[in-house]
């Protein structure tokens, strides 16, 4: 099992060398490619999702019969990592950014006080985020927190994590993050949003 390392205590950020293969990393980005699409954000005032707003990327979403036993392993380590139940994970994403795309500053959580996140709400908090870094090769592209002046770049098959909220829902603003433009080449992740629903 791949041991986990505290790169922040405030906000908790956690980086994991060796998460993944890099062969595995390889077979998600050739299976998933034909399937990317413009990603999408919920928008505050009706909760729907849009491909309008401030990330230019492109993403797709995972099932088993794409991903297979990769993304079981990796589900079931991420859990073992954050000791968050895979009952309160979202579908899995696949990320790509291309030269000059970005995800402009946002927050993971969900915000109590915005009247389109309330359903998502009903559902849990999203209180952690967890980026697997897919592939070399590019410049650019770090995953920015503001707010504490950081940025990451993992090498491939690395994981980072990040707890966006405490269990009880009360959100971290110290975690406002941005997927930053990628300046040569191409980036590549597995994005994981886990929830905590009460009694899991």
């Amino acid at each position: 099992m791949p041991q986990a390392r505290l790169v922040s205590e405030s906000p908790r950020i956690g980086m994991v060398e060796n998460f993944l293969r890099r062969d595995a990393c390889d077979w998600l980005i050739a299976r998933n490619r034909p399937h990317l699409a413009r990603a999408q954000i919920y928008d505050t005032e009706t909760g729907s999702l849009t491909d309008q707003g401030e990330r230019t990327n492109t993403a797709a979403g995972l099932d088993f019969s794409r991903a297979g036993i990769v993304l079981i392993i990796a589900r079931a380590r991420m859990a073992a990592i954050a000791g968050l139940s895979v009952e309160g994970f979202e579908d899995s994403v696949l990320l790509h950014y291309d030269v000059g795309e970005e995800f402009s500053p946002h927050y993971d959580f969900f915000d109590p006080s915005v009247a389109g996140h309330a359903p998502e709400l009903q559902a849990g908090q999203r209180v952690l985020t967890f980026l697997t870094y897919l592939n070399e090769g590019f410049e650019g592209g770090e995953t920015g927190f503001p707010e504490i002046d950081r940025r990451y770049k993992g090498a491939k098959g690395e994981g980072l994590f990040f707890w966006n909220a405490a269990l009880d829902g009360t959100p971290d603003p110290r975690t406002l993050h941005a997927g930053l433009p990628v300046a040569t080449g191409e980036k590549w992740l597995l994005s994981q949003w886990i929830r905590h629903r009460t009694g899991l």
